[in-house]
């Protein structure tokens, strides 16, 4: 339920920070991830509560549909490749690099992360967009950890990472990404999830 329920966050994210402007991917991508954040907790703690399970369904569908609209990005590049060499299943795998790569096209994105900010009521207008941008990154690290989902792996080895970065930077290249991925960038985040 933690890792799924991550997945769909990640898409519904994606969708809302991408660059190609496709019908209504904005609203559903909003739609996503108020229901991730409101319903999550509670269906990782009680796995019976129908009405978390309901919003976690109709979370899940709204991300689909905002993510079917554009494409994937900078997160699943990399997640892609933890799970192709380490097995690493898909939702766990993006819980673990979704708060890096935020912060990675923080600037870029900005403007998207601070409007998830505010719909999620983590501050106000007049902090300014870097502000909220850093309180929605922080408010998905504490999502991450709330049900349950490590920071790190201990499954990643330090000689695979050339190559997985270059796998992911290939990757993103057809990718609606606020800000490419490069190797050097790829291979800190790989080493931030190592821990």
């Amino acid at each position: 339920t933690a890792a799924t329920g991550m997945d769909a966050l990640t898409h519904a994210i994606e969708a809302y920070i991408g660059i190609w402007e496709r019908g209504t991917r904005l609203e559903d991508a909003r739609i996503a991830v108020k229901l991730v954040f409101e319903n999550l907790p509670a269906a990782c703690r009680d796995g019976s509560n129908r009405e978390a399970r309901d919003g976690m369904t109709m979370g899940a569908y709204y991300a689909g549909m905002a993510i079917n609209q554009v494409n994937v990005g900078n997160v699943h590049a990399i997640a892609h490749q933890l799970g192709g060499k380490y097995g690493i299943p898909h939702g766990l795998a993006n819980a673990l690099v979704l708060p890096h790569v935020l912060e990675f096209c923080r600037e870029e994105a900005a403007p998207r992360l601070a409007e998830l900010a505010l719909l999620l009521g983590l501050g106000d207008p007049a902090e300014g967009e870097g502000q909220l941008a850093h309180k929605f990154i922080q408010a998905v690290r504490d999502l991450r950890t709330e049900v349950g989902i490590p920071d790190h792996s201990d499954r990643l080895r330090r000689e695979d990472y050339d190559h997985l970065a270059d796998l992911a930077v290939a990757e993103c290249e057809g990718y609606p990404v606020p800000r490419l991925l490069d190797k050097q960038s790829v291979i800190g985040i790989l080493d931030r999830i190592a821990g």
